[in-house]
């Protein structure tokens, strides 16, 4: 049975903080403070909220559509937000008939789970997950799980009913949000948490690996940059996993980490995103998925009305919309043949070129993408 969002909590349960949807007077800023979740039946008026119990977690989506994606793959336009990119004013779906959907991307609260990008300065999600490293499987697995069932399941619960439009309820909705937060240990936890009645999707998007390392590489954005002096960059993004800091399912031997340069340890986060969705694979055998896998941007467009049909069946439809891209041609950015060469020593030496290995990460190669 899970524990209604509403529960009182402790600022010591865990170190990830709470939104300030929940909190009863001021609200707190983000971090270890002094929080307590209001109470069950309270109305935490300051908050601006009418009940809690809008967050129960047994009133919940009827569909909930996740994303698996190392980033810069197009994950955001998947969720319909290319009307948050650039100023741009286009959603990325039509509906042809009345549907009750509710988009979201990384929670729709980067202020609260997202990191600053130098040195891991601000404690969000991605700070709070490196407290898990060094732990037993079984003590990492019980701190994902209070997590996404006191704060990360009960913020989707609220924003399914604030997303609701008139006249909709939340039982009969389909929530979707494809972000990369979802990277940082949640997806087993959120799985096994969203009530039986939930239909639970997943969209897996795997862009051209070289495509993906350019794009990073453009913003800088690197694994371990910044983490303990590793790599040429001082900044990593969001939702990177930097295995000096954080779990990891590929095996990074330190004599064998430093050896890599900014670009092949991108090329080692493509890869351990896959590797933890393999890895959840094993756990949810029959989990429902759809692959968008593309080698060129072209084809990106052509998998998009699957990608509608999951969230909306007949009733939704995409249309053309601004996608953002993280790529800038005018800076200087390695070559396939460069990369090629990089990717294959990577390869050896991290024992990916061959079994096991090679088999838990074989869809996110350049040959399986672009075959």
């Amino acid at each position: 049975m899970l524990r209604a969002a509403c529960a009182r909590q402790s600022a010591a349960a865990f170190r990830l903080g709470v939104s300030t949807r929940y909190e009863c007077g001021a609200p707190q800023s983000f971090g270890p403070k002094t929080w307590r979740r209001c109470d069950c039946g309270e109305d935490p008026q300051s908050a601006g909220f009418q009940s809690v119990q809008k967050c129960e977690p047994s009133i919940a989506p009827k569909h909930v559509v996740l994303g698996v994606s190392s980033g810069h793959a197009g994950s955001q336009t998947l969720s319909n937000h290319g009307d948050a990119i650039e100023g741009n004013s286009n959603t990325c779906y039509a509906k042809a008939s009345p549907l009750n959907v509710v988009f979201r991307f990384e929670l729709g609260n980067w202020g609260l789970y997202g990191d600053t990008n130098e040195l891991y300065s601000r404690a969000g999600l991605k700070k709070w997950y490196m407290g898990l490293k060094g732990q037993s499987a079984e003590a990492q697995e019980s701190a994902l799980m209070t997590l996404v069932r006191e704060q990360v399941l009960p913020d989707m619960l609220v924003a399914a009913h604030d997303g609701v439009q008139a006249g909709d309820t939340v039982e009969q909705s389909t929530y979707v949000d494809m972000g990369h937060h979802i990277n940082l240990g949640l997806a087993i936890p959120l799985i096994q948490s969203l009530p039986a009645t939930t239909r639970v999707s997943f969209v897996r998007i795997i862009r051209n690996r070289y495509d993906t390392v350019r794009s990073f590489a453009s913003e800088g954005l690197y694994p371990c940059a910044g983490a303990s002096g590793g790599g040429q960059n001082t900044s990593n993004g969001y939702w990177t996993i930097c295995p000096e800091v954080h779990p990891s399912v590929l095996p990074t031997p330190p004599h064998v980490w430093s050896q890599l340069d900014d670009e092949q340890r991108l090329l080692w986060f493509i890869d351990e995103v896959e590797a933890r969705w393999q890895q959840t694979l094993e756990r949810f055998p029959h989990l429902e998925q759809l692959t968008v896998s593309y080698c060129h941007p072209d084809e990106f467009d052509t998998h998009r009305p699957a990608v509608a049909a999951l969230i909306g069946g007949a009733a939704l439809r995409p249309v053309t919309c601004k996608s953002h891209s993280h790529t800038d041609l005018t800076k200087a950015l390695s070559n396939d043949s460069v990369l090629a060469v990089k990717d294959a020593a990577y390869a050896a030496l991290m024992g990916i070129d061959a079994p096991p290995l090679s088999q838990l990460v074989r869809a996110t190669q350049q040959d399986a993408v672009c075959a």
